[in-house]
């Protein structure tokens, strides 16, 4: 993950992972939420280089994740602070526009 090649199976593995994200699955978050920052690189790098379709039922999950993230405002930065500054930017219009 990010995937970005194979556009016939990007709704079906980003739609597996919404649902292990929003399940709160330990495998997927990590031990106290230690995966989080890599969770929200991928989601970051996922809108930066477009890889879902515009209409993609992914998405506004994908951003209800991060909002839910963001809700936590030291969490978030600290997952926001290693990124390079193209996903971070990515992000920022990403959450402003939608």
């Amino acid at each position: 993950m990010p995937i970005w090649e194979d556009k016939d199976e990007m709704n079906s593995v980003y739609g597996l992972f919404c649902d292990l994200l929003e399940a709160n699955s330990p495998y997927v978050l990590g031990q106290d939420g230690s995966n989080l920052p890599k969770i929200v690189h991928i989601i970051a790098e996922t809108f930066y280089r477009k890889s879902l379709p515009e209409d993609s039922p992914c998405k506004p999950r994908l951003l209800n994740l991060l909002r839910m993230v963001q809700g936590n405002v030291g969490l978030f930065q600290a997952c926001v602070a290693s990124m390079p500054p193209e996903l971070q930017q990515s992000l920022q219009e990403v959450l402003q526009f939608n």
